[in-house]
């Protein structure tokens, strides 16, 4: 099932002036051990989670019709530990990694 997401939030995703996409996108680990991912693929019909070490292939659900892709698995996916394909509506193939995957560098120094 769908993580609800506030709408303002997606619009503010989609049109560039959410203050921090990181809160939505990548990686969030849950207390039952499992970790939803989500990517923001407009261009994209198609898109598949890749695990780097196995190359196990997840297809993500695509839950907002601006483009928000999500799926949900079992465990931690670290930093690094997979990548995404995606097809776009004309039939391209991309492979891509997902910026954020990585943690925040942001310091409470450099926010204040």
């Amino acid at each position: 099932m769908p993580t609800e997401i506030p709408l303002e939030s997606i619009y503010a995703l989609v049109n560039g002036y959410h203050g921090k996409p990181g809160d939505i996108l990548g990686p969030h680990e849950d207390e039952d051990g499992k970790t939803t991912i989500r990517i923001m693929r407009p261009n994209a019909s198609s898109l598949s989670l890749v695990r780097t070490d196995s190359d196990e292939k997840i297809g993500m659900n695509r839950t907002r019709e601006e483009g928000l892709f999500e799926v949900t698995v079992k465990g931690k996916w670290p930093t690094g530990s997979y990548h995404l394909e995606a097809t776009t509506y004309n039939g391209h193939e991309e492979t891509f990694g997902d910026p954020y995957s990585f943690p925040s560098q942001l310091t409470d120094f450099d926010i204040y």
